[in-house]
């Protein structure tokens, strides 16, 4: 879910995925004429993509949610397919094939359209709450630094410093932070500490 791809022995990955993009691309063009829609999605695909391309230096974290929009171009071209599938007439040679013709393009647009209601609704409780978004995250890229820091600041937010004030100290063992992350971990750490002592103190008196 967090933008952190390898930078080194990637050569191969990136050659597979120029010569399957200019594939894809290639197709599209040859096409245009036939289905200038295709050449239109294909452009809104790009245009919508570029801003998180990092051809930009932009801060993001969960970039999932910036593909919302250039998906929409990538479902209507689905739903056309499956569309231009539903509406082909073919031509059997005997009545007994046109049900199993007619029945094979039905369970075909409904078992794509099951697929994705299925992913849809088995990454929804992801976005439930902060809490659940960063154990999700926690999960996955667990290295990160600022997976621990965000996943600290939702623990302090809802009352529990102890465990932010834990999550902070294992990542600065763990995660080998730069610099910078460690003084902003350390802060916290302090600050929360701080705020714990005096919360304790303040229990003590009170109950004398």
């Amino acid at each position: 879910m967090l933008y952190d791809p390898p930078t080194r022995g990637i050569l191969p990955q990136v050659v597979l995925a120029g010569l399957s993009w200019a594939a894809v691309g290639f197709g599209i063009w040859r096409f245009r004429k036939q289905s200038p829609l295709l050449l239109f999605a294909a452009l809104t695909f790009a245009f919508l993509l570029l801003p998180v391309l990092n051809f930009f230096k932009i801060t993001t974290l969960m970039n999932d949610r910036y593909l919302y929009l250039p998906c929409i171009a990538v479902f209507a071209v689905v739903a056309s397919a499956l569309q231009r599938l539903l509406s082909v007439n073919v031509h059997p040679v005997s009545e007994l094939v046109r049900p199993f013709v007619s029945g094979l393009k039905w369970s075909t647009a409904l078992a794509a359209t099951a697929a994705y209601l299925v992913m849809t609704s088995q990454h929804l409780p992801v976005w439930q709450n902060s809490q659940s978004l960063w154990n999700h995250t926690m999960q996955h890229v667990p290295q990160l630094p600022v997976v621990r820091m965000q996943l600290a600041l939702t623990h302090y937010d809802n009352g529990q410093q102890r465990e932010a004030i834990r999550i902070l100290q294992q990542a600065l063992v763990e995660c080998q932070p730069d610099d910078l992350d460690r003084e902003r971990m350390q802060s916290a750490v302090s600050e929360w500490s701080a705020e714990l002592d005096a919360r304790t103190v303040a229990n003590q008196l009170r109950t004398f």
